[in-house]
């Protein structure tokens, strides 16, 4: 498994966070970029950003979510891994384990947080 050492935040006390957001992507940098920002304009966000850990689970060897992760990641996204893996649901379980919150929504690359 391999995580990007240098998009790893500090690490924060697990009790500070009661929601964590895992996104599963696979080479779709523009859907990735959709529900990121979907996240940013969603009232959740603005209500209680401070108890969101966002996690990115990044199953390509390529760079193109990278770069869009990246522009998030001091603002938004508190842990990437990028690195194979065998599907959507092994992915998922590595969201799961990398997860600081009490509860996980999944909201995969392409999906959209309702801003309301």
């Amino acid at each position: 498994m391999a995580c990007d050492k240098s998009l790893l935040p500090v690490k924060k006390e697990r009790i500070l966070f009661k929601l964590s957001i895992v996104s599963i992507c696979y080479e779709n940098p523009d859907e990735l970029k959709s529900t990121l920002q979907s996240i940013v304009n969603s009232k959740l966000l603005a209500d209680y950003g401070d108890y969101i850990d966002i996690v990115v689970v990044d199953g390509s060897s390529s760079t193109v979510c990278r770069t869009v992760v990246s522009s998030y990641f001091s603002t938004l996204v508190n842990n990437y891994n990028q690195g194979s893996d065998k599907g959507i649901y092994d992915a998922m379980n590595k969201g799961v384990k990398f997860a600081l919150g009490e509860q996980v929504l999944f909201l995969n690359s392409g999906d959209i947080l309702e801003s309301s």
